[in-house]
C-alpha cells in the first residue's frame, strides 16, 4: 500500500475511535450516576416500569371500564340525549315483495357492525326514509319545502284529528292551473297522499283537501305532488319513539330577512308508498 494511503487511514482511524467513545459515555455517565445514588437508580428504573405499564394496560383498562358502565349510563338520560343515530344518504332500492325491505337489510347490517357493548344496549330501532326535499310553487307560505317521510313505527303514537291517515295510493293528473294561481303542467304527475301534524298545517296554511305542486330545488318542472288527506297531533312529545327528533312536528323556520322566511316541512307517507 502507498504512503498516502497508510496517512489516510491514521486520518480516519482517531475519528472513528471517538466516534466509538461518544456512543459509550452516555451509558458509561449512567453507571456512574447509579453508583453514587443507587436510591435515585431505583426511582428511575420504576418510573419507567409504571410508564410502560400504563401507556399499554391503560388504553384496555379504559375500554373495558367503559364498556361495562356503558349500560348503566345510558338509563340515566333521556331517549333524545342517548339515541345513537346512523344516517345513509345514497339511494337504497326497494325490495321485491315488501318495498321497505331494502332498508331493514341496511339496517340490520349497520347494526351487526357495532361494537358489542352497543349492540346491547339498543333496546328498539326505528327506520325513518326521507326524500329529497322538493319546493312546493305558488304555496299559500311563498316559500314552502316539503319533504316526504315514511316511519312505520309511529302509528300507534300519533291521532288523527282530521281527516284520515294517508294510504299508498299513487294517483295521477295533471296538477295545477290557473284556478289554482299555478302554472298548468303539461305532463301528468305522481300524486302523493301524504298527513301533516296539526302545527304544519297552520304554519304552512293548508288543510285537508289541499294538494301542493312540488319541483326539486330550482328546476320549474313539475314532477310530483302531495295530497293532504289527513292531519294528526302527538299523543306524547316525549316519548321515546321520536328520537328527541321534532321536525315531523314542527316545521323548521329559515328567517332569510325581515319579511321573508323559508319553511322546511315534513309531510307523512304510508309505509306502503
Amino acid at each position: 500500500m502507498s504512503p498516502p494511503d497508510r496517512r489516510h487511514d491514521a486520518a480516519v482511524a482517531p475519528r472513528r475511535h471517538d466516534r466509538r467513545s461518544a456512543l459509550l459515555a452516555l451509558p458509561r455517565l449512567v453507571a456512574v450516576w447509579l453508583r453514587a445514588a443507587p436510591s435515585a437508580g431505583l426511582i428511575l428504573v420504576t418510573v419507567v416500569a409504571l410508564s410502560s405499564f400504563l401507556a399499554t394496560a391503560a388504553p384496555l383498562w379504559f375500554v373495558k371500564a367503559t364498556d361495562a358502565a356503558l349500560p348503566a349510563l345510558m338509563s340515566t338520560v333521556s331517549s333524545g340525549q342517548r339515541g345513537l343515530e346512523f344516517e345513509q344518504s345514497n339511494r337504497i332500492e326497494p325490495g321485491v315483495d315488501d318495498p321497505l325491505s331494502g332498508i331493514t337489510a341496511a339496517g340490520d347490517k349497520i347494526r351487526a357492525e357495532l361494537p358489542g357493548s352497543l349492540e346491547r344496549v339498543v333496546a328498539r330501532r326505528i327506520d325513518v326514509i326521507d326524500s329529497q326535499e322538493l319546493v312546493a310553487t305558488a304555496a299559500p307560505q311563498a316559500v314552502t319545502r316539503l319533504t316526504f317521510r315514511i316511519e312505520p313505527a309511529i302509528a300507534d303514537a300519533i291521532r288523527y284529528y282530521a281527516g284520515r291517515a294517508p294510504t299508498g295510493h299513487v294517483g295521477v293528473g295533471t296538477l295545477g292551473g290557473p284556478d289554482q294561481g299555478q302554472p298548468t303542467f303539461l305532463q301528468p304527475q305522481p300524486l302523493y297522499e301524504v298527513a301533516l301534524s296539526r302545527t304544519t298545517a297552520r304554519m304552512l296554511l293548508v288543510g285537508v283537501g289541499d294538494r301542493l305542486s312540488l319541483v326539486p330545488g330550482s328546476n320549474k318542472v313539475g314532477f310530483a305532488a302531495a295530497e293532504i288527506v289527513g292531519l294528526f297531533d302527538e299523543l306524547d312529545p316525549s316519548d321515546p319513539i321520536w328520537f328527541g327528533d321534532t321536525t315531523l312536528d314542527v316545521p323548521d323556520v329559515q328567517r332569510v330577512s325581515s319579511e321573508l322566511f323559508v319553511y322546511h316541512a315534513i309531510g307523512l307517507l304510508s309505509p306502503d308508498a
